[in-house]
């Protein structure tokens, strides 16, 4: 089985006739899909959106990390004797 993008109508269907199976795909009927119906899930990837900033929903922007010191520079070089 593979992952690949349903629609809507094929999740209602699935849901109507409660059989999980019209949902499982093997990588030969992913390709057939995708021959037929081309890439459903194109229309997501070239949406361009503006998110609202996080203070606009009530929600505390995230704090910045502190930087550290590189695990090199923190760490005590190892020689090799001799």
């Amino acid at each position: 089985m593979v992952s690949t993008p349903v629609t809507w109508d094929e999740v209602k269907k699935c849901l109507s006739k409660k059989d999980p199976q019209l949902l499982a795909f093997d990588s030969e009927a992913a390709l057939k899909r995708v021959e037929k119906s081309g890439d459903i899930f194109e229309p997501v990837l070239k949406l361009k959106q503006k998110l609202p900033p996080l203070s606009a929903l009530g929600v505390e922007s995230p704090k910045k990390p502190r930087k550290t010191a590189a695990a090199h520079e923190r760490t005590p070089a190892i020689r090799a004797k001799r």
